[in-house]
């Protein structure tokens, strides 16, 4: 009897459960306090300069101060722009969420009733013409671009401007680029480089200190795979995986693959290792991608050239990054099993910005009519919590559960309205359910 084929789907919460401090918040809580610092530092200095009378700025004076700028400071210190927008995304978020954050800020629309400069990427545009056109050369009579021209080079007045406001004068600082769409949108991706390399030495830092990472990776991921095997655990029992030991999983698991949606690498210590795509990339490629779906992209947007490069797909193709080895058995009329028997979701989010990737599978193997089993997991108990996170906070069982029947009603309901028969798109979950084909249990561990 053999194994069935399995896909097995893997988000943060599989390295979290691992001990790493793998989530945005883990990474971004010290850069946030960084930040205060240097405008705090700075803030003080202006001060000072202020009541003793050193370093006065005329209204006509053109020329930048000698002494190291707040915007210099923040360089140096490998804080990005994106930093800013997120930290004033997670106040109204309340958790970190970077890829959400992007597509926010880049594509979120005003409505109706509100005014245009809602949208962030065009209140930036405006911001940054004006800060421009304002530190043109010439006599300035205008009390407005005055005081314009003020507020832009003192640094103690950085922590009083809006987030949009204090990202132009860091990317004019920097960049000095034109102020079209197409050009902010371009020095935007460039802070974005910048952000994915601190993250990614964050994360390389994170899972080379972390000495039991390995060993729980490869526990998490056998006691995975075994899961919901039914008849096929009696064949697998004799394979546990003990930590410190190199032990063999054997023949068993040469039909699982494993889409990693994480940047580390949890099977180096399996033997035979099952094949593994980092989609976005990973920490030793120095690859790394953070980016929003393509679906979020409207075709007819004015914008669309620079925002299409914001996208995963552009990303991943510009890279030439991506699998190159098959995750998903398809499902091939008349030759009833040939597609990927499970697939099992642990940790992610089922967000979004990865919508497409989700799409693209069932498709590959008919989710209406075929016989693929989807399992999602839920765990109630995430060892490494932030017990400070109201968002991932999961006291319960029962909290955890209804999160997660929450995201597979939304995900497969979502997934049901592309199909080309609408009445098959609207009983798809029924379907599923009464052919035993969808299930959302606690994780195993």
């Amino acid at each position: 009897m053999s194994v069935p084929d399995q896909l097995v789907i893997l988000g943060n919460g599989f390295d979290l459960q691992c001990g790493l401090a793998s989530s945005f918040g883990d990474f971004e809580k010290p850069r946030k306090s960084l930040i205060e610092d240097l405008i705090e530092k700075h803030s003080t200095n202006q001060s000072r300069a202020d009541t003793s009378g050193e370093l006065v700025t005329y209204p006509n004076d053109r020329q930048e101060r000698q002494e190291v700028s707040l915007a210099a400071d923040i360089w140096a210190a490998g804080i990005t722009v994106w930093d800013l927008i997120l930290i004033a995304d997670e106040q109204i978020r309340t958790w970190y969420d970077v890829e959400a954050c992007i597509r926010d800020w880049l594509l979120k629309h005003p409505g109706k009733k509100q005014p245009r400069n809602q949208n962030n990427l065009y209140a930036v545009k405006y911001q940054y013409s004006r800060y421009q056109k304002a530190l043109i050369p010439g006599p300035q009579d205008n009390p407005y671009e005055i005081g314009l021209i003020q507020n832009y080079r003192d640094d103690g007045y950085f922590s009083k401007m809006s987030t949009n406001e204090q990202v132009s004068k860091l990317l004019l600082k920097w960049y000095a680029c034109s102020s079209d769409a197409n050009s902010i949108m371009r020095v935007m991706m460039q802070e974005l480089h910048r952000l994915e390399t601190a993250f990614s030495s964050y994360m390389k830092n994170v899972a080379e200190s972390n000495e039991n990472y390995r060993s729980r990776a490869c526990l998490l991921l056998e006691q995975l795979m075994n899961d919901q095997l039914n008849d096929y655990n009696s064949l697998l029992t004799n394979n546990t995986y003990k930590i410190g030991e190199d032990n063999l999983f054997g023949d068993s698991f040469n039909n699982v693959r494993i889409l990693d949606f994480n940047y580390t690498n949890p099977i180096t210590d399996i033997k035979p290792a099952p094949t593994l795509s980092n989609i976005h990339g990973n920490i030793h490629g120095g690859d790394i991608i953070f980016g929003i779906d393509s679906n979020s992209v409207d075709t007819d947007d004015s914008n669309y050239p620079g925002l299409v490069k914001f996208t995963k797909t552009y990303r991943l193709m510009a890279l030439g990054k991506g699998s190159k080895t098959k995750l998903v058995h398809p499902h091939v009329s008349g030759q009833p099993g040939s597609e990927t028997s499970i697939i099992k979701f642990f940790g992610h989010s089922l967000g979004d910005p990865d919508y497409s990737y989700f799409q693209a599978i069932f498709d590959e193997v008919d989710l209406y009519g075929s016989d693929t089993r989807l399992v999602f997991y839920y765990n109630q108990n995430r060892l490494n919590e932030n017990k400070d996170d109201k968002k991932s906070k999961n006291t319960t069982s029962e909290n955890a559960q209804e999160e997660m029947f929450e995201k597979v009603n939304r995900l497969i309901t979502t997934y049901g309205q592309t199909l080309d028969n609408k009445d098959h798109g609207r009983n798809l979950m029924h379907k599923l359910l009464l052919e035993n084909r969808l299930q959302v249990v606690q994780a195993p561990v």
